[in-house]
């Protein structure tokens, strides 16, 4: 009974992403993360730069947030979200960066 259960949650959590449109995008993100840190990039900027995601500025923290949502194609799972957060320092030069991935799933 404990193998069963372990093989349908891993038939579960590999099946929230089959498409080969979550890598390409995961991808797409690290990159744009990397650029953004290299570049010393303003939040200001990237405000504007994804004004198509509309993304969530917090001034206390100084932080933009961006949802990016795309389907799952899968059985499990309709939607995968990749929440990106660029942090900033008190000048708004993005210093740190972090992505995290969620599903909307059953």
């Amino acid at each position: 009974m404990k193998y069963l259960y372990t093989l349908l949650m891993m038939v579960f959590l590999c099946s929230c992403e089959i498409s080969n449109e979550g890598p390409r995008r995961v991808e797409y993100w690290k990159a744009e993360m990397e650029s953004v840190k290299s570049h010393r990039t303003k939040i200001g900027y990237l405000m504007v730069k994804y004004k198509a995601f509309e993304p969530i500025f917090n001034p206390s923290e100084n932080t933009l947030t961006i949802v990016d949502s795309g389907e799952a194609n899968s059985i499990v799972c309709s939607k995968w979200h990749y929440i990106i957060t660029f942090k900033a320092d008190s000048k708004g030069v993005v210093n740190e960066s972090t992505m995290e991935q969620a599903g909307t799933c059953l």
